[in-house]
């Protein structure tokens, strides 16, 4: 897992927020909607991922948002595309660069 510093998840989301991301598709979808669709419960999803329950919560509220590797295991999880999640009300799952 990749921890950040505010001032460095700051810089990010403001460098995701200038990048001209391609139009959204239709099947967009907060984590907590495609956490539903599969029925799954915020502890049935962090117990298949490796994380508390309480990331997946702040996750949902938009209080952080999961590094790359872990966006990849829940979208694997969920069985949907990782570009088709909301986290954090932002469209994708942001990687620092280099990474």
């Amino acid at each position: 897992m990749i921890l950040l510093t505010r001032h460095e998840y700051l810089a990010i989301v403001e460098m995701h927020d200038k990048l001209a991301w391609p139009e959204v598709s239709a099947a967009m979808m907060t984590l907590k909607e495609a956490r539903l669709k599969r029925n799954y419960t915020q502890q049935k999803l962090a117990d298949a991922i490796g994380v508390t329950r309480q990331a997946v919560s702040e996750w949902e509220r938009g209080l952080s948002i999961p590094d790359v590797n872990t966006g990849k295991r829940i979208a694997a999880e969920l069985r949907v595309d990782l570009n088709e999640i909301e986290f954090a009300g932002r469209r994708r799952v942001v990687a620092a660069h280099g990474s």
